[in-house]
């Protein structure tokens, strides 16, 4: 349920930008129209009038509220932290791993820095010398591209 929510507050931030909506005023409003979970879309039409009222924050607070363990934030932090490459392709494990950290509150998060730091003792030891030679290389010596400073 973690990753609908995050995939959902992408969606309704793009349609708040297509649709130049004020986000924190009337986020509420269309949020549920992007989410595809049928329980989120339920607890929706029965509360529709309070809910459409929040701001886009306040709704996604109590969503998470609703449909998330309370210990969902740590049981995150805990997969980030302690990810393995295992036999993962490296871009493939280095995507869980961001996909996985953006699902945490931005004070919760890792930072692009303190994520690069963390990835070479994770690393699959054949992989790593496989890396060391392949185009990707400079992966952790680079600085974020624009998709991965919006991406956080």
């Amino acid at each position: 349920m973690c990753n609908e929510i995050n995939v959902g507050d992408v969606e309704v931030e793009n349609y708040g930008m297509l649709k130049d909506i004020d986000m924190d005023e009337e986020g509420g409003k269309y949020a549920a129209i992007c989410f595809q979970d049928v329980s989120i879309r339920n607890w929706f039409k029965a509360d529709r009038e309070r809910l459409s009222a929040m701001g886009l924050e306040m709704f996604l607070q109590e969503m998470r509220d609703v449909f998330l363990a309370s210990d969902w934030q740590e049981t995150v932090e805990r997969e980030v932290y302690a990810s393995q490459q295992g036999s993962q392709p490296f871009l493939e494990w280095v995507t869980a791993i961001e996909t996985k950290n953006a699902q945490l509150p931005a004070t919760a998060r890792l930072s692009y820095d303190r994520l690069r730091c963390q990835l070479p003792s994770r690393l699959n030891e054949v992989l790593y010398r496989a890396l060391r030679a392949s185009p990707y290389r400079d992966f952790m010596a680079s600085k974020p591209t624009e998709h991965q400073r919006n991406f956080r």
